[in-house]
């Protein structure tokens, strides 16, 4: 409880960009900024929806390669952004639930993320080591836009790409969230002059999204993660869902467990929500190591002690 309240009071503070790329507060053409589409999808300014002002930008896609091209007159300079690791190019949108699916997900962090489709977050099956076994996980995945790709093209004509993971993402009572990734974490930057020239979005499913504002925001707070239960006393056999909670400001996080510290440190399950059944007596050394997926900060680990009777 105590990390979701931090984790959710953090994602809806106001924050102070250390660049902006887009602020509604303007119009885009005020902001030299231009608009085309990408394959099939559609872009453009509306008054549909706003973060702030009047205005946000309105993308329409239908797959990896379908969605619209935002294009700067003045390129976007982020080469002292990059020198800071901790700096994150970050979004704040609005998607509409239709475009979501309805389903939980069982997410990390605040907000989560992700090193593009396909991030295996399954567990690990049969009989570890330590005598006990992994039943399964949490929510099945919602049914929609899970994941923006962002292709980056900067003056000297690279490309670099990203995906934004937005799915199981906190919303405020408006609908808007954020979502930010380390400007390390976007794959090519670093070899780019890094002064952008053009974004293009695209979704992984047929939705429509709207971006409300976009910046750079330096987010330096720490990796914090713990798992809600105590020490278990139990029954040989018993089944028993392992819960865990994590924070890192904006870094979306990733679970890994393991279930006999005797045996070393290994990962046996990988999930925020982990089911298992103890099958041999004994005492054990339940630990949660929780890192940001990129590997950009510091991994936090907690125990616990779990008691087995015969």
């Amino acid at each position: 409880m105590k990390t979701t309240l931090l984790a959710l009071t953090a994602l809806f503070a106001a924050t102070a960009h250390a660049q902006t790329l887009y602020t509604p507060t303007r119009s885009a053409k005020d902001q030299g900024m231009s608009f085309k589409s990408w394959g099939s999808g559609t872009i453009a300014e509306t008054d549909e929806a706003a973060f702030e002002g009047t205005t946000s930008i309105r993308v329409s896609s239908r797959n990896f390669f379908q969605g619209g091209i935002v294009t700067f007159a003045t390129p976007v300079d982020l080469g002292a952004a990059y020198a800071d690791k901790n700096n994150l190019l970050q979004f704040v949108l609005r998607i509409p639930a239709s475009a979501t699916g309805s389903a939980p997900a069982a997410g990390g962090g605040a907000a989560g993320g992700g090193k593009g489709p396909g991030r295996g977050s399954g567990l690990a099956g049969g009989e570890s080591g330590g005598g006990s076994q992994n039943e399964g996980a949490g929510a099945s995945a919602p049914v929609g836009l899970e994941n923006i790709r962002l292709v980056l093209t900067t003056s000297d004509g690279l490309k670099s790409e990203a995906f934004l993971e937005v799915k199981g993402r906190g919303a405020d009572e408006r609908g808007w969230t954020k979502a930010g990734i380390p400007l390390h974490a976007i794959r090519g930057f670093d070899r780019t002059n890094k002064s952008v020239t053009s974004i293009a979005l695209a979704g992984d499913a047929t939705a429509t999204f709207y971006i409300g504002e976009v910046g750079v925001l330096n987010d330096a707070t720490p990796v914090f993660g713990e798992i809600t239960q105590g020490d278990l006393n139990l029954a040989l056999g018993d089944v028993v869902n392992f819960i865990a909670n994590g924070y890192a400001g904006s870094s979306p996080l990733k679970f890994e467990w393991d279930f006999d510290a005797a045996d070393g440190l290994q990962v046996d399950a990988t999930n925020q929500v982990v089911k298992r059944r103890f099958s041999k007596p004994g005492t054990y050394v339940v630990t949660l190591t929780v890192t940001d997926v990129y590997g950009l900060k510091a991994p936090h680990t907690s125990k616990i002690n779990v008691v087995v009777n015969p």
